[in-house]
Parts: structure tokens; sequence; C-alpha cells
């Protein structure tokens, strides 16, 4: 086979360079996409459109074995099973999918509407009453949506719902690919157009697979159950099958045990450690949560989804599988996820509480100042001239907090927030070091000592209070790239 390099795509949400593609020559150009991580390759699925899948895969097989690597096909499904004979299958969860009907019209309601998909029907007319249709986006649409600002608010609205760090696996946006085959769909208002929600789909083997949908923080409910109405009533051909993409742990969440020929995930573990590990897990990514939402669109039917690998090693393939998702290292996802709870705590207090803090530290800084320039250095630390050059940094600090109150309104990192970052740490230190080698580190019985003790520890919450200021301004991951892909 022969090896594309892809690594100047990288993942729009993580920025991840890890994604290589392998073409396969003997099945009729058949594109292998791919993370690697030490000896594991793990594919996107199967390759779409293969001439031959069953070459395919022994091409895939037979470049692993010649470079010394393993490969996870990740996310094949039923009908790929043919072509992976011979290989182990795990059962990593199963998708919903929907049949396209004109029954799926939200506007059937009353008493000869089908029985069939009430409820969902039901949702969607509450999006409908408030004034939402549906249309289609063209490319022009697309980007000038991507201009607009209306994407990067759906984006934020999707990041803060999210507790882990975005995944580096399987989350590529870009406006620009496959223009020729993705379709765009977009719920908006229909007096002022605003753009209350965006659903995109991209052919699959059993039909479309749904590959994004965001709403914008003030979409009325019912907005998602409006789009795929619209979608499977309207844009798409009757009998058409929509997937909603993989449910993970569906066996495990269910307790269903249909087809045990094929194992779960988790069913080498003993079943107290599975139910102890979901309940765990459940803060973390919603899986039950998003099992039970998709369970009330009431799916035409539920179909498995697998990975498969030439030998199964249950610890060892669940390890591969995670590190593709976080980008190779658990560590730094570990430390990507930290970052980012407080990040979202930082936003809960920037339009209000973080500037009112920054007020208070121009105002104490305002009276502390002159107070300092007044003090007798030479008691202090031996120096006459010690407090004047301590109260002339103040002044530089008070000239940055007061220009930091412009930066908390308009929201965007600025030189002067790590400017001010260090400066405060740089205080912090030294006020720690004077109190330590002129007042023993603690109270004394020196005059002034609990005073000076208390002002010299007073930096510790400037330095506490940057953080947040720094990460309330920072770039989210899906604004440090341009969404169109220019």
């Amino acid at each position: 086979m022969r090896l594309i390099d892809a690594s100047n795509r990288p993942n729009f949400v993580s920025g991840q360079h890890s994604t290589c593609c392998l073409t396969a020559e003997n099945s009729g150009g058949a594109k292998w996409c791919f993370v690697q991580h030490g000896d594991r390759v793990v594919t996107a699925g199967m390759p779409y459109g293969a001439a031959s899948p069953e070459d395919a895969a022994s091409s895939l097989l037979s470049w692993c074995e010649d470079n010394s690597v393993s490969p996870i096909v990740f996310g094949c499904e039923e009908g790929d099973r043919k072509a992976l004979a011979g290989w182990s299958l795990t059962e990593i969860g199963r998708q919903p999918l929907f049949e396209a009907s004109p029954n799926f019209d939200p506007e059937l309601s009353g008493q000869d509407q089908p029985p069939a998909h009430r409820e969902l029907r039901r949702q969607a007319r509450r999006a409908f009453s408030k004034g939402l249709i549906v249309k289609e986006l063209t490319v022009v649409d697309l980007w000038l949506l991507s201009q607009s600002g209306a994407l990067s608010h759906m984006f934020h609205n999707r990041w803060k719902r999210r507790a882990l760090a975005d995944f580096s696996f399987l989350v590529e946006f870009d406006l620009t690919e496959g223009l020729g085959v993705r379709r765009a769909f977009a719920a908006c208002q229909e007096e002022s157009g605003e753009v209350m929600g965006l659903a995109m789909i991209v052919p699959c083997q059993r039909g479309w697979l749904l590959e994004h949908q965001m709403l914008s923080e003030g979409a009325p409910n019912g907005t998602g159950e409006l789009l795929l109405c619209r979608l499977l009533s309207e844009h798409l051909p009757p009998k058409t099958l929509l997937s909603l993409g993989i449910t993970p742990l569906y066996r495990e969440l269910t307790g269903t045990t249909e087809d045990r020929s094929v194992p779960g995930i988790l069913e080498f573990l003993p079943f107290w450690l599975r139910s102890r590990l979901l309940t765990t897990w459940e803060p973390l990514y919603g899986f039950r949560s998003l099992l039970e939402f998709r369970q009330k669109l009431e799916p035409s039917r539920w179909e498995s989804v697998y990975w498969a690998v030439p030998r199964r090693r249950p610890i060892s393939d669940i390890v591969a599988v995670l590190r593709a998702f976080a980008g190779g290292s658990f560590w730094q996802f570990a430390m990507e996820t930290l970052e980012k709870q407080v990040q979202l705590q930082a936003h809960r207090l920037r339009d209000k509480v973080l500037p009112a803090l920054n007020w208070f530290y121009v105002v104490t800084l305002l009276i502390w100042t002159p107070i300092l320039w007044n003090l007798d250095g030479e008691q202090l630390f031996g120096n006459p001239l010690a407090c004047k050059v301590w109260a002339l940094y103040d002044l530089l600090l008070l000239g940055c907090f007061y220009w930091q109150h412009k930066i908390l309104k308009n929201r965007r990192p600025s030189y002067i927030t790590d400017l001010l970052f260090g400066l405060v740490t740089a205080d912090t230190v030294l006020a720690w070091l004077q109190t330590g080698l002129y007042h023993g580190g603690l109270p004394t019985e020196q005059p002034l000592g609990t005073f000076i003790f208390v002002i010299n520890t007073a930096p510790i919450s400037a330095v506490f209070f940057q953080l947040m200021v720094k990460l309330s301004t920072k770039p989210l991951p899906f604004q440090r790239r341009d969404v169109g892909g220019t």
C-alpha cells in the first residue's frame, strides 16, 4: 500500500498532527485513515467505497506486518464482518438507525398522525412553534456562517457542556473537507435568519451518518429533534438509513444478552466492577444519559458497532483505543481536562467577579503605594531606599491592573495579562524571601512584624487571580484554527 502523510491536516478541535492515510491500490484505491501511537495503529472504520473490502483489510494487515505494528479497525459495522473474517471482534456499542419517511414530518399531529415517533414529532413541534425552519446550506452559506460568529458560539456551547478535554480521534471538523459529499442543514429563525442549530451528514456504507450536530445556547427546546425530523421527512429519500453514530457501552448499560458470540468492551471484568466503573465514568462522559436520550428518539433499530483486531488482547486493545482518543498521552489529556475545568470556572467568573476583583487590586494599590513610599526602609530592611523601590514596583503593578480592566471587557488575550502574571509571581517570591530574611519567616516581636507578614503574603491571592484572568481570555481549542480551513 501507499502511505499518504496527512500530518498537515490537524484535527480541528485538538490541533493534533497525527492523522495519516493509506491507499490500497489493489482494492480500488481504498483509503484507510488512522492514527498511530507506539506499535498500535487505530483506523477510523473501514475504507469507504472500497471495491473489495476483503482485499483492503488484507492490504492493511500486510502493511502493518511489514512495519511491525498491530492494527485496530475501530468502528466497523455488521456489513464489514465478512471482510474481516478471521479477525477478532469486540462490540463497542450500538448505533441507532432511522429510516427516512414522510411520517417524520413534525407538522403531523392529532388523532390521524402515524403512531410511531409521536414523541419525537411532539418535541420537534416545540421548536417549530417558535418560528424555526430547517434549510440546507450551500458552500457559500457555510462560509458566511463561519464568518458570522454563530458557528463559534455553537462550538462554545458544545465545549462547555463536556467535562473532558476534546478528543483527538474521529472529531475532524473542517468546512472545506468533503464539500462534494457532505451536506449541512441549519435550523434558523424564519424572521431574523438567526442560526439556532447545525447538522452535518456524510455518506456511509449504510446510507448517511450524522457527523456533527450543534446547538446555540439560546436554541428553543426541540431544535435538535426538528433538525432530525426535517432530515428524515424532506431531505433524504424514503427508506434511506440515517445513523446517529456510536452509542458506547450499549450492552453494558442495558444488560442485553443477545449475540454473545462477540464480547463487549468490559465483558472480561466482573459485574460489580463494571457497574462501579459505569457509575464513576458517567459524570465525565455521560454514557447513560446519551443512551437514554437516543432511546427517547425511538430509532427504527439498533445495530452493533465493533472494533476488530487480528488477535484479541482486551486490556491492551482498550488502552490503544483510549490513547487514540487522548492524542497519544494520557498525562497530557488529564492536564488538558484539568485546565478545561479551571477555564470553565474562569468563564463563569469573568463577567462580574473577575472585573470586581481587578478593581479591588487597583484600589488596594492606590492606598498602599503612598504608604509604602513613606515607610522607614532603614528600620525594615537596613536600606533607606528599599521601600521606595518597592513603591515604584507597585506603581507598575497598579498601571498593569488598571489596563487589564479593558482586557477583561473585550475578553481577548493580551501581553499585559502575561506581564502582570509574571510581575505578581515575582512579587510573591520576593515578598517571601524578604519575610524569611528580615522577619524570620513568621510574625516576630520586632516593630510591624505581624503587619509586614500579612502584607508580604497578600500577593499569593493575586497569582491565583491572574491565573483565572489568563484562562478566561485564553482562546478555546476551536478558536485556535480557522473554521473554514483557510
